[in-house]
C-alpha cells in the first residue's frame, strides 16, 4: 500500500489484491480502491465468482460487481446452469435478482 502512496502503483496485485482492497477500503483510498476492483473484475471466473460477491456484498464494490454483471452476460448459458450460480442464489439473492435484471435488460435491448 506504502508504494501505491508513492508512485500510484502496486506491483503485487495477483496474490494479494483482495487483501490490499480490504486494507483500502478500511482507510478509505478511494484510487486505490478502484484499481483493486479494475484488476479484480479482469480475473472473474466461476472459481472466483463467489468469492467476488462476498467482496460485493461486504464492501459495496460497485466496479467489481459490474464486471460480474458482465461475466455474467458473456456467459449467460453455461454460468446460469452451474453450480456456481445456485450458490450465488442461495447466499446473497439480492445481488442475484440484480444480475438477472441486468442480464435480462440486455436481452430486451439487442
Amino acid at each position: 500500500m506504502l508504494k501505491f502512496f508513492y508512485n500510484g502503483k502496486i506491483n503485487t496485485f495477483a496474490t494479494n489484491v483482495e487483501d490490499i482492497f480490504a486494507i483500502a477500503h478500511k482507510y478509505q483510498v478511494e484510487p486505490l480502491k478502484y484499481e483493486c476492483e479494475i484488476y479484480m473484475a479482469n480475473l472473474i471466473d466461476d472459481t472466483k465468482f463467489l468469492k467476488y460477491c462476498d467482496i460485493i456484498n461486504l464492501y459495496d464494490a460497485p466496479t467489481l460487481e459490474k464486471g460480474c454483471r458482465i461475466y455474467i452476460r458473456i456467459n449467460k448459458d453455461r454460468f446460469l446452469a452451474g453450480e456456481e450460480w445456485k450458490e450465488v442464489e442461495n447466499k446473497y439473492p439480492h445481488l442475484a435478482i440484480r444480475f438477472m435484471k441486468s442480464v435480462l435488460f440486455e436481452c430486451k435491448s439487442n
